[in-house]
């Protein structure tokens, strides 16, 4: 049976059952009614999830300049998962410490010449640490102009910025990540995400790795809530109301840090 989609926002006012961990269970997250929005503030931007009745869903940005529609395709609820099935964009490909940001199936072509490069570092540096200057070789371009693509490694955000450079063996796990995304192409266009609830509110977390930047866990959102004091933490889709949605997506994001540059009404 088709599920329409509306999330509870006044769960407040009821005692919804819970799953494990505080996972919202799909009769509690999902009932009758309108659309469902979720927001993602990254604090000189937003990112807004609208999931329509018919089953369809949009993703767009919201910055200082302007908006913009990002992704666009088809959700899905089972239990207290949500399943986006994307007409435009694809999963990164990720090992623990390396990431491929990809943007289009396009770029999928590219990964096994990529992956021929990723071996030959790995041989080259003969088991010693890969950094930046490193990875900065990995790169794969191809065609010109509009028509130019390409696809490269990066490390992840907490290694770079963290103890600096990666281990010789994730060039390894990375190729062999490079192999598991090419042998399933029905997943790459997939991005699955399971809802919780903690102290008011009702938030997302992906359950596969290439989804979100950050990958956030459900511990993790619990601890960025609790040292908020309880209010919404940015990097995370929150369930979000439909007034706010439509306020929010109306206009331009503010300038948080120099709010003398924001338009008066």
């Amino acid at each position: 049976m088709s599920i329409a989609v509306r999330i509870l926002a006044l769960a407040a006012l009821t005692m919804p059952a819970f799953g494990a961990s505080g996972q919202m269970l799909v009769e509690d997250v999902f009932g009758q009614g309108g659309a469902v929005h979720f927001r993602r503030d990254h604090l000189t931007g937003a990112t807004y999830l609208r999931l329509a009745t018919e089953g369809t869903y949009e993703v767009i940005a919201v910055e200082h300049m302007g908006r913009m529609r990002l992704d666009a395709g088809r959700w899905r609820a089972d239990g207290s998962e949500l399943v986006l099935e994307s007409d435009q964009r694809v999963r990164d490909v990720t090992s623990p410490a390396l990431r491929i940001f990809l943007r289009s199936q396009r770029e999928v072509a590219l990964l096994p010449e990529l992956r021929s490069r990723i071996l030959t570092l790995h041989a080259r540096l003969d088991g010693r640490p890969v950094y930046p200057a490193d990875v900065a070789s990995l790169r794969v371009v191809q065609g010109k102009g509009e028509q130019r693509i390409g696809v490269k490694v990066d490390l992840d955000v907490a290694v770079e910025y963290g103890v600096g450079h990666a281990a010789a063996t994730s060039l390894l796990k990375l190729a062999k990540a490079i192999d598991s995304y090419l042998a399933d192409p029905g997943a790459q266009r997939v991005f699955p995400y399971r809802s919780h609830a903690y102290r008011g509110h009702t938030f997302l977390v992906p359950l596969a790795p290439g989804i979100e930047v950050l990958e956030p866990t459900p511990a993790t959102v619990r601890k960025d809530i609790d040292e908020y004091g309880g209010r919404a933490p940015p990097y995370i889709f929150l369930l979000l109301a439909e007034s706010e949605y439509n306020q929010d997506v109306g206009r331009n994001y503010p300038f948080r840090f120099f709010p003398e540059m924001n338009p008066t009404d």
